[in-house]
């Protein structure tokens, strides 16, 4: 059977108008008090008759029809002829908006259907060009992007008029929407500098993108751009690395999509400063990178406590730098991540436990906890058999003072600066096994509140630096706790201030 000239529309036209379908069918349904049957029914032939008026008003073989300004002005007035929704405009023009019954989901608005439909009337002739072609590769993608952002005035329009209105660029061809900047930093006028902030801020949320596979890099540094991409589909897409890094002002609700593929998520906000909208329902069940996911995402602060992380390996820096962050994620299941190195780093109000969590695979630590201000919850029976660096770990972390004196630390090599400046931390920490540990250096240093006994741990591998360093610490322990006939030091001062003291002495 011949396609119909429905079928042949362009999709992006044919998402805006079965979105005001979907807007008008809710709304005029519940103002009218219809009961689902009898709606149903009204809809089927209003859906038919809005088909039948495309396929009147546009020929598919150099799409053309009336000027945007007749469009619009026949729209206002209403047309005598009343082809298909032009019937009920009437209604929707006395009706700004209803409160739907209990049995309809969400509240509607028929003025923002109106709305809808004439942007879809007047989005064709406006847009479509004849003879217009899909682009065949993300190459060309980008050409056209350059040359629509970077030219203004009469080079910009012929910019559009060889290309058209982004929103209206035809991607059905493109496995590929990545690096969209790329094109930027190759340019002569950006001096092929990385980094350089892209001003693009065009309504595309009507792109087809059924066939693209990666996102990856896709709005690297748009920084202006802040525009509805929710309906995009996504059911191909395999990875999103780094697809919104450095789009500072983009926060758009993007929930609905479906991620059931995606293996990659690293740096996807990283530097997205102003996004924190709800994406917990996400299906990441096959996500294997999380790192820098949500690093500098300032204001982000959604539950994501369903997530499946099964299979993720690794979380390095994930919430680093996310300073609003403090929702519950006990549940999720890391047996299989490798890597927490500054996870929560300067996640200031994270406060949540994190008792649940397999971490029988991680081998590094380092930094995880630092400067996480506010953090102080168990982490229970941690099982630290394989990691090597807790360097930095709770550097910072000025509230911490939980239980940790159970852990295996015998695979440890890297322990500097480790509890620098955990000013709270008071807890028996001398059955560590501290054997294969070469670095020690800072580990107590600012640590105001430490008063335990680690005095047999041992140096058997420390480098000269760390013995040195491990020794005037217990020397001044044993002195703060009164072990000694020494003098010098108040029981009041830290373990960092006896051992400022003790090489202003020796010096």
């Amino acid at each position: 059977m011949a396609a119909s000239v429905w079928d042949l529309l362009p999709g992006e036209l044919k998402t805006k108008i079965l979105e005001f379908d979907l807007n008008l069918q809710s709304g005029f349904c519940a103002t009218n008090q219809a009961t689902r049957a009898s709606c149903a029914e009204f809809w089927a032939n209003a859906v038919s008759r809005e088909k039948r008026y495309w396929e009147k008003e546009y020929m598919f073989n150099g799409v053309y029809g009336v000027p945007a300004d007749n469009v619009r002005q026949d729209m206002l007035r209403i047309d005598k002829r009343r082809r298909g929704f032009e019937r009920i405009l009437d209604l929707i023009r006395r009706r700004d908006g209803v409160e739907l019954s209990e049995e309809f989901p969400k509240h509607v608005s028929l003025k923002r259907a109106y709305s809808s439909l004439v942007g879809a009337r007047i989005w064709a002739p406006r847009h479509w060009r004849a003879g217009r072609e899909a682009f065949d590769t993300v190459e060309q993608l980008r050409e056209a992007l350059l040359s629509f952002v970077k030219n203004e005035g009469d080079e910009r329009q012929e910019a559009i008029d060889r290309y058209g209105e982004p929103e209206a660029w035809i991607l059905t061809r493109v496995d590929r929407l990545t690096d969209l900047s790329r094109s930027f930093f190759d340019h002569e006028q950006y001096m092929g500098v990385e980094g350089t902030p892209i001003d693009f801020d065009e309504p595309i949320g009507a792109w087809d993108t059924s066939n693209v596979k990666t996102m990856h890099f896709t709005f690297r540094d748009f920084v202006e751009f802040n525009q509805p991409i929710g309906a995009w589909n996504t059911s191909k897409v395999t990875t999103m690395h780094a697809m919104f890094t450095v789009a500072e002002k983009f926060n758009q609700p993007i929930g609905g999509w479906d991620t059931s593929k995606v293996t990659s998520m690293a740096y996807m906000f990283d530097n997205a400063y102003e996004f924190n909208q709800p994406i917990g329902d996400w299906d990441t069940s096959n996500v294997e990178d999380m790192y820098y996911m949500f690093s500098h995402a300032y204001k982000f602060d959604q539950p994501l406590h369903s997530w499946n992380t099964s299979q993720v390996r690794n979380m390095e820096a994930m919430f680093d730098k996310a300073r609003s962050f403090n929702q519950p994620i006990c549940a999720w299941k890391t047996s299989n991540v490798k890597n927490m190195t500054a996870m929560f780093r300067d996640a200031a109000v994270f406060n949540q436990s994190l008792c649940g969590w397999d971490i029988s695979k991680v081998t590094t630590l380092r930094a995880m906890f630092r400067h996480a201000k506010a953090f102080n919850k168990p982490l229970c029976s941690w099982n630290t058999s394989k990691v090597a660096t807790m360097s930095d770990m709770f550097r910072g972390a000025h509230a911490f003072n939980q239980p940790i004196g159970g852990w295996d630390t015998s695979g440890v090599v890297d322990m500097q600066s480790m509890f620098k400046k955990a000013k709270a931390f008071n807890q028996p920490i001398g059955d560590w096994n501290t054997s294969n540990v070469q670095m020690l250096v800072g580990m107590f240093r600012g640590a105001e509140s430490f008063r335990q006994d680690i005095f047999d741990w041992s140096t058997a591998k420390a480098l000269p630096a760390s013995k040195t360093y491990l020794q005037e610490v217990q020397s001044k322990l044993r002195t703060l706790l009164g072990l000694t006939g020494g003098a010098g030091v108040s029981a009041s001062a830290s373990v960092v201030d006896a051992v400022f003291a003790f090489h202003r002495i020796s010096a």
